[in-house]
């Protein structure tokens, strides 16, 4: 049984693993009689062992960042018509200076709620926190595979 990738001290768990889409020898082929292309490339998959504390601590991380720029845009949102009706009495007279600082009032508080997502219970343990220093992976990177299927 292989260790986990990112705390490197649990034994991994096959369901926790995550999976890398690596591509290479991508090709744009014309399909005669028309001006659209054809894609075509060389596909794998590297998987990345992961523990389920691991996948836990991840999945922590993300919701609390998600959730806390979701409730900042509704407070920065909530500050912009807040200013406007103060500054013009009317919610519906939103202005640039209104919207700037609803902007502003957004990225502090989606960047506390990043900041607390890093400091999640347990996020000490992982001393690896992407996927791309993977050796399999970073061999094939120097190899010219890329990560992900092209579009």
């Amino acid at each position: 049984m292989s260790t986990c990738w990112f705390c490197e001290i649990r034994p991994a768990d096959a369901s926790a693993s995550i999976e890398v889409e690596m591509s290479t020898n991508v090709k744009k082929i014309a399909i005669p009689g028309t001006k659209y292309y054809k894609k075509t490339y060389q596909s794998d998959k590297v998987l990345v062992p992961r523990c389920t504390k691991c996948k836990m601590i991840f999945k922590k991380k993300d919701i609390i960042a998600w959730t806390g720029a979701l409730i900042s845009l509704l407070f920065g949102a909530g500050v912009a018509m807040a200013i406007a009706f103060l500054r013009k009495g009317s919610i519906g007279r939103i202005g640039w200076l209104d919207v700037i600082i609803g902007i502003i009032f957004f990225i502090i508080g989606s960047s506390i709620a990043i900041y607390r997502g890093i400091k999640v219970p347990g996020s000490n343990e992982i001393k690896n926190t992407i996927t791309d220093d993977f050796p399999k992976v970073k061999k094939m990177k120097e190899q010219g595979w890329k990560i992900g299927i092209p579009t």
